[in-house]
C-alpha cells in the first residue's frame, strides 16, 4: 500500500486497496496489543525481530493509514527509532525510481 500511495497507484489497485488496509490495521492492532505490555516484540529486550518489523512500520503512516489509534505500537516505534538512529536513510521511490534518481 505504501508504494501504491507514494507512486500514484492507488486508483488502479482501488479493488485491492479496502482488503489490503483491513489487513494492514489488524496486523497493526495485533502488535498494538501485544505492545501494550511488552516494550520489545519477541523477548524482553531489543532483537532482531524488532529491527525487522520497524524497517516497515516506522513508515505505515506513508500508505495512507492512520496511526493515531496505535498509541503503544506508535511508542514502540519512537523507541526503536532512537535505538536504530538515522545513520541508515529511508530511500524513496517513484515511478521513475529505477533511472537511478533518489527522490
Amino acid at each position: 500500500m505504501r508504494h501504491w500511495n507514494l507512486t500514484g497507484k492507488n486508483e488502479r489497485n482501488e479493488g485491492q486497496l479496502a482488503k489490503r488496509r483491513s489487513g494492514a490495521l489488524g496486523v497493526l492492532a495485533i502488535l498494538d496489543r501485544h505492545l501494550q505490555d511488552h516494550d520489545f516484540l519477541s523477548n524482553s529486550r531489543y532483537s532482531l525481530a524488532d529491527i525487522a518489523v520497524y524497517a516497515y512500520t516506522h513508515l505505515a503512516g506513508e500508505s495512507g493509514l492512520d496511526m493515531a489509534p496505535f498509541v503503544a505500537l506508535n511508542h514502540w516505534i519512537n523507541r526503536i527509532g532512537d535505538l536504530v538512529g538515522d545513520a541508515i536513510p529511508v530511500r524513496y521511490y517513484s515511478e521513475d525510481s529505477f533511472s537511478g534518481r533518489d527522490l
